[in-house]
C-alpha cells in the first residue's frame, strides 16, 4: 500500500482563502460567498464535527440540494481530509437510506429542505453519525443528536488541513446497481489527483474563470466544477435548475467562462430554437460529458460559443469522472463522426485503454469491441462489493482493467463511441443499470420486465408481462422506489415475451413488438408523431412530466414536483408549442410556472381560440442611472473599499506603493499581476524605451497641433501612433501578445506625446530622452528639455503610482467597452482619454486651480463654499462616487504640495485649500471629503507646469492601469451592451404629423 503523502486536495483553495479572502467562491442566486467566507464556515463546521465525533471522521455525508450548506459540506469534507458522501433529499428516502447504511459515515451534514427526512433516515441505522445542522434547528425527532447554528457559533476554526495519503479514499458515489441496489464507487485521493493535475494542465483554470454547475451533486461530473474552481480560484457559479431552460442571461449575466454539462442541456436549447450563432460569447471553455456528444449539437453550440474551445469528454464513474477527450475542429470532426455522434477522442495520460471482444481477448486494431480500462484514475473495485468487483475487473498483461460495458473501435489513438454493450444505459447524462429497473418492476407485482431506451435515447420503456398488478400500480411504485430519471415513461404489457433461440427474452423482437404496435404510451400518446393530440392542458402536462393526470390541477407549479424541474419545463414549453401552434418566447418561458398560467397562455382546451396573458410576463427592470451600484464585472487589478477608505494594487496597499515602489514597478504589477524582478524590469524599460521613439509624422502632426489644448492633442496622437508605428500600425490587436506588446509601448508613448506637444507650442524643438533614462526622468527631461531636481522626480513618480488606476471609473469603463467590441488597443486608450478630459473626472484638477484663483486668500473660502453650495454646484476637489471618508491618496499629494510649498517660500496657495477643506468639513458625513484632485493640480503649478498639463498628468499615470483593464478585457472577452428602458412617445406617424402641414 502507498504511505506517501500527496498535496492535500484543499490546499488550493486555502492558498486563495489566505491570499486573496475577498475573492468570490461561490455564486448562489443572488447570493456571493467569498474565499474568506467559504473557509470560516468550512473550517468551523469541520473542527465542530472532529470533536463531535471523537477523532477525524473518514466519510462524511452531504444531504442537501443545491445549496450553501451542500455546496460548503463538501468542502468541509475535503479540509478534513475525509471522503465525502453526496445524498440527494429528492431520491426516494428508502434509497437514501440504503446509501447511508453502506457508507458508514461518521458525520452526515443536513441543509434545511432536507432535515425534515432525518427522523426516517436516522431510525435504527446500524451506527448513527454525527449529524450537523447549520442553517435550522434540527427536527424534534432528532433533538438533542444534532448539532445546530447554536453549535456552529460557539465552536472554533480547523487549525490545520490533514495531509492525505494516494490511497485515502476522497469521495463515494453511488450508482445504479443491477440488484436493485445502488453500488457503491470509491475513488481515491490517487485516482482524483491524477485526475485533476492533468484536466488542470490542459484548461489551465485561472482566478479570472467562473465556472457553470449545472450538475447534481451526487453526479460525478459536479466534482469537476467543485474542485477545479476552488483548487485553482476561480469562481464556481451554481446554476438553478430553471436557469438551464434558458441559460444565456445567466452565463452573460455572471459572466461564467467555463461550461460543462451533459449533451441533452445542449440538444433540447437547440431543439427549442434558441442556441442561436454568438449567443454565448463570454464562454473560453465548453465542455461535455455523461453522455453521447450528437454532431449537430456539436456544431450548433461551436457557433453559439465562437470565442470557446467545444471538447468531448468521456469517462465512467469508475474511472474518475473522465479520462479521455475529443477537441472538436468543425473541419476535422465531422468526418470522425460514428453514427453522427462525436469520438471520445484520446485517452489522458497514464490511463491504458484495451478494447476486447466477449472472450476479453484483445481485437485488432481498428475492430469493434467492449472498452476496458487501466491507469490511475480507475478505482480498485466497488465499495464492500467484492463479487461485483470480480464481475466487472480482471487482469492483463500486469494491469487491472475495469470493463466499461461501452463499445468502441480505435482509429490510431482516436477512439470512435459505438453503443452499450450491456444492458447498462444512459438518459439524460445518468447512468442507468436496466436491470435495476426491471427488479423493481418485478417486486412490484410484474412476473417478467424488460426495461428498453425506445422509441428515442431521452425515453426509457418497460415490457412488462404476468402478475396482478395494474400498470398504474407498477408505475406508482416505480416512482416510489426510483428516482425520476429512472422511473419508465411508459410501462406496456404484452402476453408472452418474445425467446431467442437460447430461451433469453429477444430485446430486439421486443422493439419490433413495440414499433408494430404503434408505440402508443400509457397516457394514449403515440411517438413518432408530428403533433401531440390531448384532450386538456392537464393532460398534456401529464404526458409529457410522466405523471398521474390526477396529480396535475391548477396549484401544480414549477419545481413543486420532482419532475417538473428545468429540463422537464424544456420538455414541456417544446409540447406547447407543438401541440397549440403558439411559440414560446424567453419570457414566456420564466412566466408559464404554474397549470393556471400555461392554460391561461394557451386558452382552455384544444378549440377555444388562444388569448394574451392577463397579467404582463415580466415586471419592469429598474433603472440604474449611471449603472451606480450595479457590478458589471470581476477584476483582479485594483480593489477599491470606499467605506473603509482602502485602495490596492494587486493586493498591494497604496500606501506600500507609493513609499517603495517606481511607476515603472507599478505598471508591471497591474500588467502582469506581480512586482518585477531584475529581468523582467530590464524588459519593460526595454519596450518603454522602444514606444518613446515616436514616428516621425507623429511629430509632425503635433507641431501642427501646437495651438490646441494638450487633450485635443492626445486624443489625435495617440491613434496617429497606430496609424504610423510600422510595426503595429496595421494590426487589431486581436492577439493578447500583440495586445500587451503595443499597450506597453503606448505607456511609453503618452508622455513622449505630452512633452512633444508641449515643447513645440514653448517655441522649441522636441528632442528624445536618452534611453538609458527610467520613465519618469525621461518625461521630465523630454517635457522641459532640462535635467530634472530629485524633488521633482520624487512628487512626480508618487502622483502618477497614485493615479495608476482606480479600477471601474469612467474613463477605464470606456477603454473597457470598447475593447469589449474588440476595437484595438489604441482606440481603447483613446476613449479612455477623452472620458478622462472631462471636468467631472481627469479634468476636475483643472477647475481646482480656477478655484484656487477665484478665492485669493483663505478668509474667503468659507463664503465660497456656502454660495456655491445654495447655487446647488459641485465644489472642485471634494466628493467620490466611491469613497465615503477621505480619499486615501490625498494625503501623499497634500505632503508633496507642502514640501514644494516650503522650497518656494510662499504657502498661500496650500492655505486656501486648506481652508476650503475646512469650510467643507461639514459635509464629510454626507460624503464630500476631499479627493483626489484637490492638491493635484497645484503641486504641479509649483513645478511651474502650466495648468492645462494637469489633466495629460492624470493620463500619463493612469495609462498603464487602461492597458492592465483593456488586457484583462481582451483575456475574457465579453460584449459590454446595458440595457436601455425607453421613455419617448409611442404611436407616432409621419402622414399624421400636425409638423409637417
Amino acid at each position: 500500500m502507498t504511505t506517501g503523502l500527496v498535496p492535500a486536495l484543499g490546499s488550493g483553495f486555502c492558498r486563495f482563502a489566505e491570499t486573496a479572502a475577498d475573492r468570490p467562491a461561490l455564486v448562489l442566486s443572488q447570493r456571493v460567498l467569498s474565499y474568506g467566507e467559504c473557509n470560516d464556515t468550512a473550517r468551523r463546521w469541520a473542527s465542530l464535527l472532529w470533536d463531535a465525533a471523537g477523532d477525524r471522521p473518514r466519510r462524511i455525508g452531504v444531504l442537501g440540494y443545491r445549496s450553501e450548506i451542500s455546496y460548503l459540506g463538501v468542502l468541509t469534507g475535503v479540509l478534513l481530509g475525509a471522503a465525502f458522501v453526496p445524498l440527494n433529499p429528492n431520491f426516494p428516502q428508502r434509497r437514501t437510506r440504503a446509501m447511508l447504511e453502506s457508507a458508514d459515515i461518521d458525520a452526515l451534514i443536513v441543509d434545511d429542505a432536507a432535515a425534515g427526512q432525518l427522523p426516517e433516515l436516522l431510525d435504527g441505522l446500524r451506527r448513527p453519525p454525527v449529524v450537523l445542522v447549520p442553517g435550522a434547528v434540527a427536527p424534534a425527532a432528532v433533538d438533542g443528536r444534532a448539532l445546530t447554528a447554536a453549535d456552529v457559533a460557539g465552536a472554533g476554526l480547523l487549525s490545520t488541513i490533514p495531509g492525505s495519503a494516494p490511497d485515502d479514499l476522497a469521495y463515494l458515489l453511488f450508482t445504479s446497481g443491477s440488484t436493485g441496489t445502488p453500488k457503491g464507487v470509491p475513488i481515491t485521493v490517487g485516482n482524483l489527483s491524477a485526475f485533476l493535475g492533468y484536466v488542470q494542465e490542459r484548461y489551465a483554470i485561472q482566478p479570472f474563470d467562473r465556472l457553470s454547475q449545472t450538475f447534481e451533486q451526487t453526479f460525478d461530473l459536479s466534482v469537476f466544477d467543485l474542485l477545479m474552481a476552488w483548487e485553482n480560484g476561480a469562481a464556481l457559479c451554481a446554476m438553478k435548475p430553471i436557469d438551464l431552460v434558458s441559460p444565456f442571461g445567466y452565463l452573460d449575466r455572471n459572466n461564467v467562462t467555463v461550461w460543462f454539462s451533459v449533451p441533452s442541456v445542449a440538444a433540447l436549447l437547440r431543439k427549442r430554437g434558441t442556441l442561436l450563432p454568438g449567443s454565448l460569447p463570454t464562454l473560453r471553455w465548453s465542455l461535455f460529458c455523461g453522455e453521447p456528444l450528437p454532431r449537430g449539437t456539436a456544431e450548433a453550440w461551436q457557433a453559439a460559443a465562437p470565442n470557446s474551445v467545444v471538447e468531448n469528454l468521456y469517462g465512467p464513474t469508475e474511472a474518475t469522472i473522465a479520462c479521455a477527450v475529443h477537441r472538436w475542429d468543425p473541419a476535422v470532426s465531422p468526418g470522425l463522426c460514428v453514427h453522427d455522434t462525436v469520438p471520445i477522442g484520446q485517452f489522458f495520460p497514464g490511463m491504458e485503454p484495451l478494447v476486447v471482444d466477449r472472450s476479453l481477448r484483445p481485437v485488432q486494431d481498428g475492430a469493434a469491441g467492449e472498452l476496458c480500462l487501466a491507469g490511475p484514475q480507475v478505482t480498485s473495485g466497488y465499495w464492500r462489493a467484492h463479487e461485483l468487483t470480480d464481475v466487472s475487473f480482471f487482469e492483463h498483461g500486469g494491469l487491472r482493467y475495469y470493463r466499461t460495458g461501452d463499445l468502441v473501435r480505435a482509429n490510431g489513438c482516436d477512439y470512435a463511441y459505438l453503443g452499450r454493450g450491456d444492458h447498462q444505459v444512459k438518459v439524460g447524462g445518468h447512468r442507468i443499470e436496466l436491470g435495476e429497473v426491471e427488479a423493481v418492476l418485478r417486486q412490484a407485482g410484474a412476473v417478467e420486465a424488460v426495461c428498453l431506451v425506445w422509441p428515442d435515447q431521452h425515453t426509457l420503456t418497460a415490457v412488462v408481462s404476468g402478475g396482478s398488478a395494474t400498470t398504474p400500480q407498477l408505475i406508482h411504485e416505480a416512482a416510489r422506489q426510483l428516482p425520476p430519471y429512472m422511473t419508465p415513461w411508459v410501462v406496456r404489457r404484452i402476453a408472452q415475451m418474445p425467446l431467442n433461440s437460447s430461451g433469453k427474452i429477444d430485446r430486439g423482437k421486443l422493439r419490433d413488438w413495440l414499433g408494430d404496435s404503434g408505440g402508443q404510451g400509457r397516457d394514449g400518446r403515440r411517438f413518432g408523431a408530428a403533433v401531440v393530440r390531448v384532450d386538456s392542458v392537464e393532460e398534456l402536462v401529464a404526458c409529457t412530466l410522466r405523471v398521474p393526470r390526477e396529480q396535475v390541477t391548477d396549484g401544480l407549479s414549477y419545481q413543486s414536483i420532482q419532475e417538473w424541474d428545468s429540463l422537464g419545463h424544456v420538455a414541456l414549453m417544446v409540447a406547447l408549442e407543438e401541440t397549440y401552434g403558439r411559440a414560446v418566447s424567453p419570457e414566456c418561458m420564466t412566466a408559464l410556472h404554474s397549470i393556471a398560467a400555461i392554460k391561461e397562455f394557451v386558452g382552455e382546451g384544444l378549440d377555444s381560440a388562444a388569448q394574451p396573458l392577463t397579467q404582463p410576463l415580466t415586471q419592469p427592470a429598474a433603472v440604474h442611472r449611471g449603472l451606480d451600484g450595479i457590478v458589471v464585472d470581476r477584476s483582479e487589478i485594483t480593489n477599491v473599499d470606499g467605506a473603509a477608505g482602502v485602495l490596492e494594487y494587486r493586493g498591494y496597499s497604496i500606501h506600500d506603493l507609493v513609499e517603495h515602489a517606481s511607476y515603472e514597478d507599478v505598471a508591471h504589477l497591474l500588467i502582469a499581476g506581480d512586482l518585477p524582478g531584475p529581468d523582467a524590469r530590464r524588459q519593460l524599460h526595454t519596450e518603454l524605451a522602444a514606444g518613446r521613439r515616436l514616428p516621425p509624422a507623429v511629430l509632425e502632426l503635433l507641431r501642427s497641433l501646437r495651438s490646441v489644448h494638450p487633450m485635443d492633442a492626445l486624443l489625435a496622437a495617440v491613434p496617429a501612433v497606430q496609424a504610423f508605428d510600422g510595426e503595429y500600425g496595421a494590426r487589431t490587436d486581436e492577439s493578447y501578445d500583440d495586445a500587451r506588446t503595443a499597450g506597453v509601448r503606448l505607456i511609453g508613448a503618452i508622455p513622449m506625446l505630452v512633452a512633444a506637444h508641449h515643447a513645440f507650442r514653448s517655441g522649441r524643438e522636441f528632442v528624445p530622452p536618452p534611453e538609458r533614462l527610467g520613465h519618469v526622468d525621461a518625461f521630465l527631461t523630454a517635457l522641459t528639455g532640462t535635467t530634472p531636481a530629485d524633488a521633482t522626480v520624487r512628487f512626480v513618480t508618487r502622483g502618477l503610482v497614485i493615479h495608476a488606476d482606480h479600477s471601474s471609473n469612467a474613463s477605464t469603463f470606456a477603454a473597457r467597452v470598447v475593447t469589449g467590441c474588440r476595437s484595438g488597443i489604441h482606440n481603447a486608450v483613446t476613449a479612455a482619454i477623452a472620458a478622462a478630459g472631462g471636468p467631472l473626472h481627469g479634468g476636475a484638477a483643472e477647475r481646482v486651480m480656477r478655484l484656487i484663483d477665484e478665492i485669493g486668500v483663505p478668509e474667503n473660502a468659507r463664503d465660497y463654499v456656502e454660495r456655491t453650495r445654495r447655487r446647488g454646484e459641485p465644489v472642485m476637489g471634494f466628493g467620490h462616487r466611491v469613497y465615503r471618508t477621505e480619499d486615501p491618496r490625498v494625503r501623499y499629494l497634500r505632503s508633496i504640495v507642502v514640501d514644494l510649498s516650503h522650497q518656494r517660500g510662499d504657502d498661500r496657495e496650500l492655505q486656501v485649500l486648506d481652508a476650503v477643506a475646512a469650510a467643507m468639513a461639514r459635509y464629510r458625513r454626507h460624503g464630500l471629503a476631499p479627493n483626489v484632485d484637490l492638491y493635484a493640480g497645484l503641486g504641479y503649478r509649483l513645478m511651474d507646469l502650466p495648468e492645462d498639463l494637469t489633466v495629460p498628468m492624470f493620463v500619463i499615470g493612469r495609462a498603464a492601469g487602461w492597458v492592465a483593464h483593456v488586457l484583462e478585457q481582451h483575456r475574457n472577452n465579453v460584449l459590454i451592451r446595458p440595457l436601455m428602458e425607453y421613455a419617448g412617445p409611442q404611436g407616432r406617424s409621419v402622414l399624421q404629423d400636425p409638423g409637417r402641414v
